[in-house]
């Protein structure tokens, strides 16, 4: 009978997990600082020169938008023709990017403090950016042990090579010379209620 209680409480929780609807717009949508926020995501499975991809336990996701922040559309910055999220195929100058790196490719919930403990080099942190022209830094944050702090992967399809899952993550103003003042952007960003749908992609390394 326990056992029984036990299975089914798994099963319940399993399913109650939220999920991106299946005809969302975008891949990856969130609240960001309470505000409605979509974007478009990819997961990146990094192959060493030598190995198979099935060998490859961890992946890591990129995610980037075009919709504005205060500041942003000042002299001289360049801007999408129209906001499209970054949709494949769509003019983008992007915005904003989110990055989450080493998210090991199983179902399970994961400290965001955890992945970037495990990175190999010091570029692998969790980060999100303001950015100019499309690739110029005026902003950035870093997870430093604020709550929220996790991504959980609820789904991974083999056949389809596409990976689901949720996140809430707090990231703080980082103390950088090339971060620009920008008025009315705050010190903290807040994801919440995260919700991805992306496509792994496999990268080959030639060295």
């Amino acid at each position: 009978m326990k056992w029984i209680f036990f299975v089914g409480a798994i099963l319940f929780s399993c399913a109650k997990q939220p999920r991106l609807p299946l005809d969302s717009k975008y891949n990856v949508t969130s609240l960001k600082n309470d505000s409605t926020w979509f974007a478009t995501g990819k997961a990146l499975r990094i192959i060493p020169k030598g190995k198979k991809a099935a060998t490859i336990k961890t992946f890591n996701i990129q995610i980037m938008t075009d919709i504005e922040y205060p500041g942003h559309f000042g002299s001289g910055i360049s801007k999408s023709p129209y906001v499209t999220g970054c949709l494949d195929g769509l003019d983008c100058i992007p915005t904003q990017r989110l990055h989450i790196y080493n998210i090991p490719l199983k179902k399970r919930k994961f400290k965001i403090s955890k992945l970037d403990k495990g990175r190999k080099i010091n570029s692998e942190k969790t980060a999100f950016w303001l950015l100019a022209n499309g690739s110029g830094v005026n902003k950035q944050y870093e997870y430093e042990g604020r709550k929220p702090g996790w991504i959980r992967v609820t789904n991974y399809d083999k056949k389809l090579q596409t990976i689901e899952g949720t996140f809430s993550i707090s990231l703080d103003n980082k103390k950088m010379s090339y971060n620009t003042t920008l008025p009315n952007v705050p010190e903290v960003t807040n994801f919440r209620e995260g919700l991805f749908r992306v496509k792994l992609i496999d990268i080959l390394l030639k060295e």
